[in-house]
C-alpha cells in the first residue's frame, strides 16, 4: 500500500490518502487538491512533482 500525506508536504492539513499504486494515489490527490486546496484547474506540475517524491510505502 502507498501513503501520501499533504502534511508531508508542508501544507496545514490532515489528508491523507492510500492506494495500490502511485497512479491512483495522485487521481485521489488531484481530487482533494481541487476541492480543498483550490487547485480548479488540476494540480500544477511542480506540486504534482513534489507529491510524488513524497509517496511513501506503507
Amino acid at each position: 500500500m502507498k501513503v501520501l500525506r499533504c502534511r508531508d508536504a508542508g501544507a496545514d492539513c490532515d489528508f491523507e490518502a492510500r492506494a495500490e499504486t502511485e497512479e491512483e494515489l495522485m487521481k485521489l490527490a488531484a481530487v482533494h487538491g481541487k476541492a480543498d486546496h483550490g487547485f480548479a484547474d488540476g494540480v500544477p506540475t511542480e506540486v504534482a512533482t513534489k507529491l510524488q517524491s513524497l509517496i511513501r510505502d506503507e
